[in-house]
């Protein structure tokens, strides 16, 4: 897509630590860095219920406020007049943690009793499995584990937003499969009413959802 005038650039300020209390967060050398404009967090929203979203439960942050949950979580983000200095400033924002224990097996989650609620539900047809256990003829024991996970995205996301000169409109250009919902995030985070944002995007084909609800943490 064609570069627009005064375009600025927007790079994350993400998570070193997988589990953690954010203790400090000092932009300043960053913000002395060539070409850096402004660096934002979650105190540059409208409300704190602007930073809480999800695809199914509303249970996610766009901007970490007191602790971190995963390393690359998003704290914070450099806005530059360009990508490498943007980047630059991102890695020069100086973060304090307390490690917080973390939980990173099926065994560990199971002996910490680390289950979410949101999602213990059980679906169940048939005899007892202790009971077809007994009547079985034959009894293979053992456990297997795999580190992978279900799905795994290599592609990048990306977006561009312009703002207009109308009451705060904005449009924003998206690699999503959801227009709808980046409208409705968009405008959560900024404060603004839907009908002031347009969305729009490129065609581009369809992947797993993850085009559809993992985007949103870039896109607005």
């Amino acid at each position: 897509m064609p570069t627009y005038s005064h375009e600025t650039y927007l790079a994350l300020v993400l998570s070193s630590r997988a589990h953690a209390k954010i203790l400090s967060v000092d932009a300043s050398a960053a913000l002395e860095m060539p070409n850096v404009l402004t660096y934002v967090d979650h105190r540059d929203l409208p409300s704190p219920k602007a930073n809480v979203w999800g695809a199914a439960a509303k249970d996610e942050l766009f901007f970490a406020v007191d602790e971190v949950t995963s390393h690359g979580g998003i704290i914070g983000a450099i806005v530059a007049t360009n990508k490498l200095d943007a980047q630059k400033a991102a890695r020069a924002v100086k973060i304090e943690y307390e490690d917080l224990p973390k939980v990173l097996t099926v065994k560990e989650a199971i002996a910490a009793n680390s289950f979410h609620e949101t999602y213990n539900r059980r679906i169940a047809r048939g005899d007892k499995i202790e009971d077809a256990l007994a009547n079985s003829e034959v009894v293979i024991e053992g456990e297997t584990s795999m580190g992978g996970q279900e799905q795994f995205y290599l592609e990048t996301f990306a977006c561009l937003v312009v703002p207009k000169n109308e009451a705060g409109e904005m449009e924003i250009w998206s690699s999503t499969q959801a227009l709808t919902e980046t409208q409705h995030t968009a405008a959560q985070v900024t404060g603004m009413p839907r009908n002031r944002i347009v969305t729009r995007a490129k065609r581009l084909g369809g992947g797993f959802g993850g085009k559809e609800s993992r985007t949103s943490l870039v896109r607005s």
